[in-house]
């Protein structure tokens, strides 16, 4: 991914902050500008997602926690970009619901650099393979 200046919050996770760290330093790498970078709490989400472009949040068991989901739908109601990554060597798991219902893309953490900001992103599972498509509801009314 081109992250030339593209702001972006990752979601601090005090219990993986060495896989946290991981997704900065790439997103850096990469040309990325970190906002909040120095939060290890969700204390001040809403001003972090505020200022940033795309919301980063790790795949992980505290993901399904009820802070972390409010950070999820406050991004998506705010129009930021929410992209879970998967940590790595995982290989098997499911996307939790609010990045599947709220979120733009899951991606592993070798392929966080490969997507674009202004498009679609991918949905792939922890072994890097591409989600099948997921049926769209249909509204008859």
């Amino acid at each position: 991914m081109d992250f030339n200046k593209v702001k972006t919050y990752v979601c601090p996770v005090p219990a993986h902050p060495k896989q946290i760290e991981v997704i900065k330093k790439k997103i850096v790498s990469a040309g990325g500008t970190l906002v909040c970078h120095e939060k290890t709490d969700l204390s001040d989400y809403q001003a972090c997602v505020d200022q940033c472009e795309i919301v980063v949040i790790l795949i992980c068991p505290e993901t399904e926690a009820a802070d972390y989901v409010a950070v999820i739908v406050y991004a998506g109601k705010t129009g930021k970009r929410v992209i879970g990554v998967w940590p790595e060597d995982q290989t098997a798991g499911a996307i939790p619901a609010a990045i599947n219902r709220e979120g733009d893309g899951v991606v592993t953490l070798e392929d966080l650099t490969k997507i674009m900001p202004e498009k679609e992103t991918v949905w792939q599972l922890p072994d890097g393979k591409e989600r099948p498509k997921q049926k769209t509801p249909r509204h008859k009314g």
